[in-house]
């Protein structure tokens, strides 16, 4: 009857190959311990695939939780786009949008963005087997009213495979006959077999458990396998489930053991980048001051010379007026010296006029005094003649 049951199970999950849909839950952190667990289901149905966020828990760091008192003003938000936004505003830091694998095709949505509170449903049509996963960088912002979000962190991002692999089909697989083994642990199904499927589950687990934390599903079997081992009475496999606990301690301490590796890795790249920017800040500084301090040696080499030019100027200034004011006084001079010749000229003119007016005057005087004189005799001389005339005549 069991082994029907197990058959029937594995029919049923082989007849529905063509769509399958997985519950998961991840967690996400922030570089301030912001801390978020998403649940999601994942649908394949013959390259459609569907992703629908169902539920999402936050708890907020130190650091935000004394600034953001209420969590219920803090939303989860991914993008499609970025730019504007009809119905909202987000500011804060510099959000990205989620890239589609280039195998893939993705009608955006009218918005630009999806709050997890709306449990939100996106859709992928994959057009090649070989499609890269998804990748959705998720933010937290906080609600400042009048329809505007203030980004403030980024919780890492959501990697959701869009490939039907065959680790995805297994992943499956092996929930739903735990489901179903556990509903026939109430019919009748062993401890024994039960510890059995929990022991493949863990291994499973395990070898798919990357990183910390831990998933919640891997930390529930193996709560489930401890409380078993003290029920069963099979050394072989109460064995095994030691072994499994075991592999487990060793897992957990190894991610343990990573996760303060890769944590005392990041704090050393992130003090040798605070260094390299405190040594890039300082020689930007200095070469700032260096700028600063050759500008001022400049502008005081350029107010030294503007001095020894401007004394430069004022002397030749001076020696210039100078020179001007002996070049006037010569042409002043000059022009007295020709002034004083020109008069002295007209003086002489003017006296060699006056001698040569003299002159005429006298010489015309003593001619017309010549012809009066020589009138008068000429007359005298005539009546004398006539006078003798007339006495002669009276005499005849």
């Amino acid at each position: 009857m069991k082994g029907y049951k197990f058959l029937s199970i594995v029919c049923l999950l082989f007849s529905c190959l063509n769509l399958w849909a997985i519950e998961k839950i991840d967690t996400l952190y922030s570089t301030k311990n912001d801390r978020l667990i998403i649940t999601y289901d994942v649908t394949y149905n013959n390259g459609r695939v569907t992703i629908r966020f169902a539920d999402v828990k936050k708890k907020l760091g130190t650091t935000y939780s004394d600034k953001y008192k209420k969590l219920n003003e803090v939303a989860v938000v991914f993008f499609d786009r970025t730019g504007n936004y009809d119905d909202l505003k987000f500011s804060g830091i510099t959000v990205n949008a989620f890239m589609v694998p280039s195998e893939a095709n993705y009608s955006r949505s009218a918005d630009g963005y999806f709050l997890l509170n709306d449990t939100p449903v996106i859709n992928f049509d994959v057009r090649s087997g070989d499609v890269s996963d998804l990748s959705i960088p998720i933010y937290l912002a906080h609600y400042e009213g009048k329809r505007k979000y203030e980004v403030f962190t980024q919780c890492g991002n959501l990697v959701i495979p869009l490939k039907e692999n065959q680790r995805t089909i297994t992943s499956v697989m092996t929930s739903q006959v735990t489901v179903t083994s556990t509903e026939e642990i109430e019919t009748g199904l062993s401890e024994e077999e039960e510890a059995q499927i929990r022991i493949n589950r863990v291994g499973d687990l395990l070898k798919e458990q990357r990183k910390l934390p831990l998933s919640e599903e891997l930390t529930h079997e193996v709560s489930m396998l401890r409380e078993l081992r003290y029920r069963i009475t099979d050394r072989n496999l109460s064995s095994k489930i030691s072994e499994v606990l075991t592999d487990y301690e060793a897992k957990k301490e190894e991610l343990e053991a990573k996760a303060e590796s890769d944590a005392q890795r990041a704090q050393e790249a992130a003090e040798q980048d605070a260094k390299l920017e405190r040594e890039l800040a300082q020689a930007r500084q200095d070469s700032i001051n260096a700028v600063a301090e050759q500008k001022a040696e400049q502008q005081e080499q350029r107010n030294f010379w503007m001095i020894i030019g401007g004394v430069a100027l004022a002397v030749l200034g001076f020696v210039g007026n100078q020179v001007l004011q002996h070049l006037r006084n010569l042409k002043n001079q000059k022009k007295i010296m020709e002034m004083q010749q020109s008069m002295a000229q007209k003086a002489q003119e003017e006296a060699k006029r006056r001698t040569e007016s003299l002159i005429k005057g006298q010489s015309q005087k003593m001619v017309n005094d010549v012809k009066s004189k020589a009138k008068e005799s000429v007359k005298t001389n005539v009546g004398k003649i006539k006078s003798n005339k007339k006495n002669k005549g009276f005499s005849i």
